[in-house]
């Protein structure tokens, strides 16, 4: 079912990698960004978990982002959103009218 316009309350800017990742002397990779598009989106909390990154483990929270449809959008972008950085892991276009999309993220 399409979200309809006035549940569209949260601002996001969506962001895409601008260029290649880095590699520092460390051997750390660092990528940067730059702004999409910010649009208005329903952010909904979906429910926490853990991931491991190297040898220690992390908490996560898992949201669901609901958008108009944008061209251009894919999983290597992320979402500004509040204080938070979203990782974008998925994208749907529940109905495939080119008309919303849902996308899974987690915090960073």
């Amino acid at each position: 079912m399409p979200v309809k316009i006035g549940e569209l309350r949260d601002r996001i800017v969506i962001e895409e990698p601008d260029g290649d990742p880095t590699i520092d002397a460390h051997g750390d990779h660092s990528q940067s960004y730059r702004t999409l598009a910010s649009v208005w989106a329903r952010m909904t909390w979906s429910g926490s978990g853990e991931s491991e990154l190297g040898d220690q483990y992390r908490g996560q929270s898992v949201y669901a982002a609901d958008i108009r449809y944008l061209d251009g959008l894919t999983t290597g972008c992320r979402i500004r959103w509040n204080s938070m950085i979203l990782e974008i892991t998925g994208i749907s276009d529940p109905d495939g009218r080119r008309e919303q999309m849902v996308l899974a993220c987690v915090t960073e």
